[in-house]
This record gives C-alpha cells, sequence and structure tokens, in this order.
C-alpha cells in the first residue's frame, strides 16, 4: 500500500513538472527580472493580460499607477524620464542642454530668454514647420522652468492646476506648451484647427500630449491639450497607437 502512494505522489510531482515546463509563462519570465516567491501572482495578472511585463510590474508596484503625494526622485530608464506627482526632481536639477528658442514662433516677454532641451527644439521645429505648410498657427507659451520659477508661479496659483515645484514637466527641458496666440493655454484650444492637427500629428515627430482627457487618475494632473512632452519618435508612435499616458508606458513596456 505505501508502495502505491510512493508511486502516485511520484506521478503527481512528475506531472506538476511537465505542466510547468510546458506551460509558455514559466518560459518567458526567465527572461525578465523577478522574485520567484511571487510566481504565482505573476502567472495570474499574464494569464489575464498576456503582457508579461506588466504582469511583473503590477505585482511589484501595485501603486505605480495611482497618484499620491509621495515625494520619490524622478527616474530615467531607457533614455526616458519620468515626473509626476509621485516622481520628482531635486530643487539642483538643470538640464545641462539647454539652448534658446529660436526659429519658431513663441510668446516674447520682458527681461525673459526662453530655454529647451536642444533635442526638444529640433523635434519641434521639424513639426512647426510642417504645420505652416498646413496653414496653422502655432506659437510656443512655454517650455523650460527652474525649480524656483516653478515654485512661485505656483504659490501664486489658487486653484492648484500648476504643478508643485519638483514635480513639473518643465523643468526637464522636454515638455512645450503649445497653443494659438487667440486661444492661450486654455479650453478654447482644444476645438482649434491646430489642437486637432497636434493630436493626430505631434507624435511623428517625437511628442505626446502628455495629460490626455480620461487619464486624469493616472498622470495626477488635469487635461491639457496643450502640453506636449518630447519622448522621441519611436516611444512617441506606441503611445499613440495604444493611446497610452507615459505611465502606462513604463508598466506595460519596461520593467521598473
Amino acid at each position: 500500500m505505501k508502495k502505491l502512494i510512493y508511486i502516485l505522489l511520484f506521478l503527481l510531482i512528475l506531472t506538476s513538472c511537465k505542466q510547468l515546463s510546458t506551460n509558455p509563462f514559466y518560459d518567458i519570465i526567465k527572461e525578465y527580472p523577478h522574485n520567484s516567491s511571487l510566481l504565482n501572482e505573476y502567472e495570474k495578472i499574464y494569464n489575464e493580460t498576456n503582457n508579461i511585463v506588466y504582469a511583473i510590474n503590477k505585482v511589484n508596484y501595485p501603486n505605480f499607477l495611482t497618484p499620491n503625494s509621495s515625494n520619490y526622485l524622478s527616474f530615467k530608464i531607457n533614455n526616458i524620464q519620468l515626473v509626476n506627482t509621485n516622481y520628482k526632481l531635486s530643487k539642483n536639477y538643470i538640464p545641462k542642454t539647454l539652448v534658446e528658442i529660436t526659429n519658431v514662433d513663441y510668446i516674447k516677454r520682458t527681461n525673459v530668454i526662453m530655454m529647451i532641451d536642444q533635442n526638444t527644439l529640433n523635434a519641434y521645429t521639424l513639426l512647426f514647420n510642417e504645420s505652416l505648410l498646413n496653414n496653422l498657427n502655432l506659437i510656443v507659451f512655454s517650455s523650460y522652468r527652474s525649480y524656483e520659477y516653478q515654485e512661485s508661479i505656483y504659490n501664486k496659483e489658487e486653484n492648484n492646476f500648476i504643478a508643485a515645484p519638483g514635480a513639473s514637466e518643465h523643468q526637464t527641458g522636454l515638455a512645450i506648451d503649445i497653443s494659438t496666440k487667440d486661444t492661450g493655454l486654455t479650453e478654447y484650444f482644444d476645438n482649434t484647427p491646430e489642437c486637432i492637427w497636434l493630436t493626430n500629428n505631434a507624435h511623428k515627430y517625437g511628442f505626446i500630449k502628455r495629460y490626455p482627457k480620461d487619464k486624469e487618475h493616472i498622470t495626477g494632473y488635469p487635461h491639457e491639450s496643450w502640453h506636449y512632452r518630447y519622448v522621441g519618435v519611436e516611444v512617441a508612435e506606441i503611445i499613440y497607437n495604444n493611446n497610452l499616458t507615459l505611465e502606462e508606458y513604463f508598466y506595460q513596456y519596461i520593467i521598473l
């Protein structure tokens, strides 16, 4: 009787091992950094989504897509920097790639030199020139802002629609507010030909609409039809084609 029990146990273990070896999940997850003690949780999410990166991130960082008041340091993965309400830049962070905006239309302010990241300016110049061929009237209202400047406008803003100092992408030099002179940075820009064209074409030049409608619970910011962020063409096309935010792109394509 004992011998029979041992044989049955052996067959059960053998069957389980065979199932593990034929389950594609176990072959796929070997290629990614993970916690072996959490395999069952990873597998459950993977079976629901068929996305191994999402499964690993969902288990390891369940609150990543939930805006809160935590003050983690901003981080960069695959040369893409994340700045939001959770992940903030230090007071001393100043990009080394800043240049003065030239050769495109922008709002001129007294004693103010508008600065921007060099690659972002190169890409925006191509976008701007294309917009002119389409008889559009785009103008840059804002680009790089220092921590101190962000702090000053944040303290003046009564409705708190302005990002807190350190939590603004403008400090990276990679963000740019684009609108028309008539509408400014208001909801009236939303239905203009310029806004519609940007929505459908900005990704071709490496820009994403950073704070889209119906994604406020993920980005932590209200919808802004004028706020664009440079991430490069490859990433921008993925985000555009899959209707993602930058946070969702990290969660679904990059192991955090």
